[in-house]
């Protein structure tokens, strides 16, 4: 499966974001199961309704 092409202003913050976690909140990121928006699962991202919020 390709990857999602990245920003490098996105891959910036994130390498920031990390490099100045305390080796405990690292660890606990990683064994704490991903929540949220994650493209590669299947699962977040924006889904229009179903039906209309006022049907005309």
């Amino acid at each position: 499966m390709p990857h999602a092409e990245v920003l490098p202003e996105t891959l910036g913050n994130a390498r920031r974001m990390r490099k100045v976690m305390t080796e405990a909140e690292a660890k606990l990121g990683n064994d704490l199961p991903h929540k949220g928006g994650d493209a590669r699962e299947g699962r977040g991202g924006y889904a229009p309704p179903s039906t209309p919020a006022c049907p005309s």
